[in-house]
């Protein structure tokens, strides 16, 4: 598979490498110091080539693995059931102030039974992962207590 890659990798150069060197030279027709020197005039176009490819193929594999998040609205049933989306309804959250001045037992029922001890005043909610560029980014909410109410809450975000 990685030889197949490699190799339509490098037909893919070689055509963008000669569209690159003709549109170059249609551009530096005006420059006479550059067609009179013709190791120059090879030497800008592969590194504009090379410059030019990289940030189309970075561009490209940058879209293709960064799909644009779609914010939700919360839904109770999607929280509970769909833990790897959860991240999607944070901004949601947030905004229409969801949890604000919400008990421990409002939360409990609204969010379900948090992934670490409800003893404490700090409870944390798996929220999900996506993939990313350089590999995957998890979401946990973070939701801290004082005197039995939200005092605050955040996302975190961990790359891997």
């Amino acid at each position: 598979m990685i030889i197949i890659f490699t190799l339509i990798n490098i037909v893919f150069i070689i055509g963008f490498c000669y569209l690159i060197y003709r549109v170059l030279s249609c551009m530096f027709k005006k420059f006479n110091w550059l067609n009179r020197n013709p190791i120059f005039k090879k030497i800008t176009f592969l590194i504009l080539t090379i410059f030019i490819y990289t940030l189309f193929i970075y561009s490209f594999f940058y879209f293709i693995t960064n799909p644009r998040t779609v914010n939700e609205s919360f839904d109770n049933k999607k929280w509970i059931e769909n833990v790897d989306s959860r991240y999607k309804m944070f901004e949601n959250i947030k905004h229409k102030k969801i949890l604000e001045n919400k008990s421990k037992e409002e939360i409990m029922q609204l969010l379900g039974v948090p992934k670490n001890d409800t003893l404490k005043d700090v409870w944390y909610y798996d929220m999900g992962s996506k993939s990313e560029w350089y590999g995957w980014k998890f979401y946990d909410l973070k939701i801290e207590y004082k005197n039995g109410y939200i005092h605050r809450f955040e996302i975190l975000e961990n790359w891997d």
